[in-house]
């Protein structure tokens, strides 16, 4: 959740820059037009937006061989951001970016717009091109997540092998987030000061003590702060870290995406890792883009009340690969995984391939790893992944269509128009709501709605992780009217199982 929003705002930031520099859009170009044409008219007027921007931006990178990965947009609607994403992949990358194309970059644009009450498809003529912070050390990485990602690492390493625990970390704390940024003069600085003193100075001290030069990130070419964050737990601290870069100037080693290669026991003679070495091209692993950091390529999936996989998918960049490893995965029977007890509910992961001595091999799991979601009371009976998720998330609308107040905001004298409250907790690890977070119109909707998420009751079960209890976030936008009368109608809840943030 903590990185979608990092995300989300980036690119909202990227979108005021767009509008205000070089991205103009038109409804009549080519790009328009095709989505106009392979995107449904149901799914465009259901475009959701976040508060005050009425643009849906889509980002995404492209790879060695010209497909794009990564590609994300700042809708709210799950369905809508799917179908943009297999539009923009089918799309013709020498239309989308006709010359120079950089695996280095992030490219951006305006894809959909408000227009009255309307909402069309309104694309940028012009790509905006965006490239990482990196330092010296991160140079060798070609993809820009990978340039990105490195360079938090490196910072996060410097932190574990610089900390005073006493001072970054609180009697209550498990963990600490860092929220950093580089400045366009390439500069390392903390965003986001804690409202703890000695905590603020100690992250103070530790950033001014990195010394390795900085490049900062580029808008088209000029360079631009742009933020990052990471967390460090105790546990992280409690491990024993390896201070190669900090007393060698060395490149630490990294986990990839999922670091599911540390409990999942892989091994390239199992019979996963047979029955795929059989049946996959040996050409495709060289479009497999994994290297150092980006050093796994994982399989997730459910199953249904047969034991049949559903919702199977990969974080594989290349889409030739993902799609093909898909096929061959759905051919391999369930029951050779040997999972005890095993539910539609729960979601599992299987490692298939590595990277190691520099190249990439069959490398699959012997030991599934699987999480599921929290449920709640009434939903323990669902048949897939995606009925519990809906089911937790209808529970959860009953709740507060009974228990919030509706009529509150009569009574507060708002401004005619519509009105949102944003509403943040976590599901703890025994099921009970914790770290109730509220944005509101009116201090008294805010303390109207913690009062009723303090009412949700406890679940029938917490998320489960690594075979683990663990906490999950869950976000929960409410939506109402409040008419020139002075009258309110309330439009329920505006979120969907998405917000499940798991």
């Amino acid at each position: 959740m903590k990185k979608s929003l990092v995300l989300l705002f980036a690119l909202i930031k990227l979108s005021c820059f767009a509008q205000n520099n070089v991205s103009h859009t038109n409804p009549n170009n080519e790009l328009s037009l095709y989505l106009k044409e392979n995107i449904s008219k149901k799914l465009l007027r259901k475009t959701s937006y976040y508060p005050n921007v009425f643009i849906v931006r889509a980002s995404f990178c492209v790879d060695k061989d010209d497909e794009i990965y990564n590609f994300k947009t700042t809708t709210t609607n799950k369905a809508l951001n799917d179908a943009l994403r297999d539009a923009f992949e089918k799309y013709p990358i020498e239309k989308l970016i006709p010359s120079n194309r950089s695996q280095s970059k992030r490219y951006s644009l305006d894809v959909i717009s408000k227009k009255g009450s309307k909402n069309i498809f309104d694309c940028s003529n012009e790509l905006i091109e965006e490239s990482s912070y990196i330092s010296r050390n991160c140079q060798k990485f070609e993809q820009y997540p990978d340039k990105r990602k490195c360079f938090t690492e490196e910072v996060k390493e410097h932190f574990m092998c610089n900390l005073d625990q006493e001072l970054l970390f609180t009697k209550n704390t498990s963990s600490t987030k860092i929220n950093f940024t580089v400045t366009k003069h390439g500069r390392l600085v903390q965003k986001k000061r804690s409202k703890k003193a000695g905590n603020s100075l100690e992250i103070d001290r530790i950033i001014n003590l990195f010394t390795p030069r900085i490049i900062p990130a580029t808008l088209n070419g000029k360079p631009v702060a742009s933020a990052g964050s990471f967390t460090i737990s105790r546990l992280d601290v409690e491990t024993d870290t390896i201070c190669s870069f900090a007393s060698f100037g060395s490149a630490p080693t990294f986990d990839s995406q999922f670091p599911i290669g540390n409990y999942s026991n892989p091994s390239q003679t199992n019979d996963l890792a047979l029955f795929i070495k059989e049946r996959l091209p040996k050409d495709l692993l060289d479009r497999s883009n994994l290297n150092e950091i980006n050093n796994s390529l994982v399989v997730q999936f459910s199953t249904d009340t047969k034991n049949k996989y559903t919702n199977v998918s990969t974080n594989a960049r290349s889409k030739t690969l993902g799609d093909t490893l898909i096929s061959i995965f759905k051919q391999y029977p369930f029951d050779l995984f040997g999972i005890d007890n095993p539910k539609p509910m729960n979601r599992y992961y299987a490692q298939l391939l590595s990277y190691e001595s520099n190249s990439t091999i069959v490398n699959a799991s012997s030991n599934v790893y699987y999480e599921s979601l929290p449920i709640y009371k009434g939903c323990e009976n669902m048949n897939t992944l995606d009925e519990g998720k809906k089911c937790l998330s209808k529970k959860i609308s009953l709740h507060f269509n009974k228990k919030f107040n509706s009529g509150l905001a009569r009574t507060l004298e708002l401004p005619a128009g519509r009105h949102r409250i944003y509403c943040m907790f976590k599901f703890s690890t025994n099921g009970e709501v914790t770290d109730i977070q509220v944005k509101a119109p009116h201090k008294d909707l805010k303390n109207e709605a913690t009062r009723v998420i303090e009412m949700i009751p406890k679940l029938a079960s917490p998320g489960i992780q690594k075979g683990r209890p663990v906490s999950v976030r869950y976000s929960l936008p409410i939506s109402f009217m409040v008419s020139n009368r002075s009258t309110t109608k309330n439009t329920g809840s505006a979120y969907k199982p998405s917000n499940v943030n798991f």
